[in-house]
């Protein structure tokens, strides 16, 4: 009973992961490790659903318990990013007074969906806050027709944003670049080192753990994903904060 009821599960998963993780591609263009890897898995587990039976008479006890040994290692390790994630997106600012919007893809001269998302709660933010200042920070890819940073200024001054309330940062190509160039700029132009970092909720543990790496107490601004794009960028983010851990 409790084989035929993983299988489903495994069978409902596969199909539906597939299809949530292909969609980004197909739809958006948006190919990375996170769609590739949600694919794979979800894969795996239709194939696992479709086949238990024949692949459970060809593998021996052993290798069975390493195979659960290594999956139930791997959810242990999510559920922990995922811990971290949830509580540095809903810990409630402290009021900074500059804010740090970290760029994402423009599409020819306009924001992506990730983008927009992250300019929305960086306006409300600005417009409810009208003695903080922004930093903008995103340099320009190979498929960019201008910097990220140069679009997100064209958004908030068309949204009512005064000019002299941001600050460009165009050279940055990584998160760790968006804060550290930034940083260079909040010093040069004595901006108050109370800030706080405009990204999506996914995003926003490891990039306030690389603000600290810089020696700020910095508080997020969460923007909220389109949950057809998350999971894809989710799935990617645990790879960003496995790096953060390990090799940063």
């Amino acid at each position: 009973m409790i084989k035929k009821v993983i299988r489903m599960i495994c069978f409902i998963i596969g199909i539906m992961g597939c299809l949530l993780f292909i969609g980004p591609y197909l739809t958006f263009g948006i190919r990375n490790i996170g769609n590739i890897t949600g694919f794979i898995v979800c894969l795996l587990m239709f194939l696992y659903a479709v086949f238990q039976e024949k692949i459970e008479q060809k593998l021996n006890k052993p290798i069975k318990i390493i195979i659960l040994s290594i999956i139930s290692i791997i959810f242990i390790v999510v559920i922990a990013c995922t811990g971290f994630m949830i509580y540095a997106a809903s810990k409630k600012p402290y009021e900074p007074k500059t804010i740090i919007v970290l760029g994402c893809r423009v599409v020819g001269r306009q924001p992506s969906t990730m983008l927009e998302e992250r300019l929305e709660a960086a306006f409300r933010y600005l417009n409810n806050h009208e003695d903080t200042v922004a930093v903008l920070s995103g340099g320009q890819g190979a498929d960019e027709e201008i910097s990220e940073a140069e679009c997100m200024f064209s958004y908030l001054t068309e949204h009512g944003i005064d000019a002299n309330r941001l600050y460009i940062e165009d050279k940055s190509t990584s998160t760790k670049e968006n804060i550290a160039y930034s940083h260079d700029i909040i010093i040069q132009q004595h901006l108050s080192d109370k800030i706080g970092i405009v990204t999506n909720e996914f995003h926003a543990y490891r990039a306030l753990k690389i603000a600290e790496s810089f020696g700020y107490q910095a508080a997020a601004i969460p923007a909220n994903t389109f949950i057809f794009l998350f999971p894809t960028y989710y799935v990617r983010e645990l790879y960003g904060i496995l790096y953060e851990w390990i090799l940063a």
